[in-house]
């Protein structure tokens, strides 16, 4: 996903690990919330316009952290 994408080329350092089926990118980053889970539109890669998600992947799934920010 990073590769297709050129995620990286966009927001360095960021580890795209998947999408929400509705254009935007799930990724690892170190962000304005410190480093955790942000979504981003695929039209607009810019860190600074990502909403932060959650702190980790288990955070979200298992504890249901951030399931809110993913709408």
């Amino acid at each position: 996903m990073n590769q297709s994408y050129h995620i990286q080329n966009h927001i360095p350092e960021a580890i795209a690990i998947g999408d929400d089926e509705g254009g935007q990118v799930i990724f690892y980053a170190d962000g304005d919330n410190g480093y955790g889970l942000y979504k981003v539109g695929f039209g607009n890669l810019d860190i600074d316009d990502a909403v932060y998600i959650s702190s980790s992947l288990y955070d979200l799934l298992v504890k249901g952290n951030g399931v809110d920010n993913l709408s």
